[in-house]
Parts: structure tokens; sequence; C-alpha cells
């Protein structure tokens, strides 16, 4: 399992004296669809780890997850597989991750392109915890407050 998400933000500086913040948070709610529970259980870990909770759809979840369910953590788990047209009118998560074979990945990306609204990730990489993020950057501008406005002049 990844390392958990720092909820704080970054500082980075910028040339004319503004404040950038950069910070990560979790997604919302994650579908991971393994497709087996192996796979499944590795889903959730790295989404738990971000900050997001989980909704497991795979053979063999409920058993492999029961500990995990049992200790707290934001999952719900079924057994079975979901079918991919259900994706493009179920509601309330933020992105889905699977590591199916690449005709279903290829079902699941059609049937999400049906819905209205934002455009949801489908997630096929092991491991990489930052796709499980949304990054959010937040500029103050200090400028016209007095920040530095000769560095604007001298990169003109």
């Amino acid at each position: 399992v990844p390392a958990p998400l720092d909820e704080g933000y970054e500082e980075m500086p910028g040339p004319t004296g503004e404040q950038n913040h950069l910070s990560c948070h979790g997604r919302g709610l994650v579908l991971c669809l393994g497709p087996d529970a192996e796979s499944a259980v590795e889903q959730a870990g790295t989404a738990l780890s971000q900050g997001n909770k989980v909704v497991v759809i795979a053979p063999g979840a409920e058993k492999a997850l029961a500990d995990a369910i049992k200790a707290g953590l934001p999952i719900v788990a079924s057994d079975g597989m979901l079918d991919p047209d259900a994706l493009s009118h179920l509601t309330g998560f933020e992105a889905v991750v699977s590591v199916a074979e690449k005709p279903l990945l290829k079902q699941y990306r059609m049937a999400l392109s049906k819905r209205e609204g934002a455009l949801l990730p489908v997630i096929t990489e092991h491991k990489l915890d930052q796709r499980y993020v949304i990054e959010r950057h937040l500029c103050i501008d200090t400028t016209a407050a007095g920040g530095n406005a000769s560095l604007i002049a001298s990169a003109e």
C-alpha cells in the first residue's frame, strides 16, 4: 500500500512574490472492479491510502475484504462482476479502477462516455497512487497589494 496522502499543502514560490499552494485530495468514492479479488484488494488499498472511499465489485470481494470492513474502513464489497453498461447510469462515484483485459476496459470507457457531467477516469495502472487523487492549486496574487512588481517589469 502506498504512503498515506499528506493532506497539507506544498508552498510553491512565485516569481513576483505571489503565494502558490499545491494540495492533493482524494477523488471521493472510487469503484474498484478488479477483475479478481486479489487485484480488487490492491486497488482498494491504494484508493483508501489516498483518502478515498471504496466500493469493490469482484468475485470473492466480500470474503477478501471482510476484515477491513469489520475494522470500520470506508469499504463496501460485493461479490460478482459489474455489467459495463451500468456505468452509463450509476452515480455517486468519481473514478473506476480495473486491470481487466482491454475489451472489457473499452466497454467501461464507452459506458462512462455516455454519462452527462464530468469525465471520469478509468485507472488501469498498478500502484500508481497519484491517479487516485486530484490536485488543487491556489494562487494568491500579491502584485496589486505591493508584491515585487519590478520582477514583472524586468521580464518584459
